[in-house]
């Protein structure tokens, strides 16, 4: 089988055309510019550094009230702990008792007191392990907001913060013998 091959002049040199490649690597460029979606920040983290003073002063310590949320053995709400000071059980309503602990705590003081403690205080939530989810959200409802006999809303504690938890220590059975 022969093959023909045409022989033109021998030294031809192929050159590269750069102008279609110029376009498509700004059409590209155009694509990617106007296709790209940032993501939106995950949290409006709004710092507020103190100003350098020459007196140092300690910073005030920020109030606080930890909630300790209990399970039962069903994994459902048993009690509400309140500063280890207050118990309030599941079955007389524990989430309107915590919101009256929180609105006492709240309106305590001045108007300009109560502002300052309602943007200052920190809830610290510590439930079980193995506690239904829903229980902590209502207990997060409980702190954060109540309707008055208006049907408004007001607002009370918003810091909330969450105390890591820790799994159940596992039973070991011992091996019959």
């Amino acid at each position: 089988m022969k093959f023909r091959h045409a022989v033109s002049g021998g030294d031809e040199k192929i050159e590269l055309q750069m102008v279609p490649m110029i376009d498509i690597v700004f059409q590209l460029l155009i694509f990617f510019v106007l296709t790209f979606n940032p993501s939106v920040p995950e949290g409006d983290f709004s710092i507020e550094m103190p100003l350098p003073s020459s007196e140092e002063k300690p910073p005030e310590p920020v109030p606080f009230i930890h909630v300790r949320l209990i399970a039962d053995s069903n994994r459902n709400l048993s009690r509400i702990v309140v500063n280890k000071s207050k118990t309030f059980e599941a079955d007389d309503d524990p989430y309107g008792k915590l919101q009256n602990h929180i609105i006492d705590e709240t309106n305590k003081g001045s108007a300009d007191a109560q502002k300052d403690y309602r943007e200052k205080a920190e809830v610290k939530i510590e439930a079980d392990f193995n506690l239904k989810y829903q229980y902590t959200i209502r207990a997060i409802t409980a702190v954060t907001a109540y309707t008055n006999d208006n049907d408004d809303i007001i607002d009370l504690l918003h810091n909330i913060k969450f105390v890591q938890q820790k799994p159940p220590p596992e039973t070991t059975k011992k091996p019959e013998e």
